[in-house]
């Protein structure tokens, strides 16, 4: 199975996600920033890519040029923690919204990206 992208500013809240994504068997990689990956998608081809809207807007003029610039970048599905008017630029499968519960966020991630309705 290909990874989980995950991209969120908060290693705390990462690094407890991912224990639940890897004792679920499914493959993750987190970054603290959304900047400088697109060769990592090429590379490591994700199934979908999580990310958090308080984090790209650190980056967002990077973030949208190297989006605009990676066409398989733009193939990958995309899901938003929260949402900001920014991203338009990006057709997300769905949006999780804060609080997480680190518990239910893998099977919420594998419902959209399987095309069902996730409450999360």
């Amino acid at each position: 199975m290909a990874p989980i992208f995950w991209i969120d500013k908060n290693k705390f809240s990462s690094d407890f996600i991912e224990k639940t994504f890897k004792k679920k068997n499914i493959p993750f990689y987190s970054l603290k920033e959304a900047r400088n990956f697109a060769y990592l998608v090429d590379d490591l081809l994700p199934l979908a890519i999580v990310i958090d809207a308080s984090t790209v807007q650190d980056t967002l003029a990077e973030f949208r040029s190297e989006f605009e610039n990676s066409p398989r970048m733009q193939s990958t599905p995309f899901i938003f923690i929260n949402e900001i008017p920014e991203l338009d630029f990006v057709a997300p499968l769905g949006v999780l919204r804060k609080p997480l519960d680190p518990f239910k966020v893998p099977d919420a991630v594998l419902s959209l990206i399987n095309g069902k309705s996730s409450q999360q």
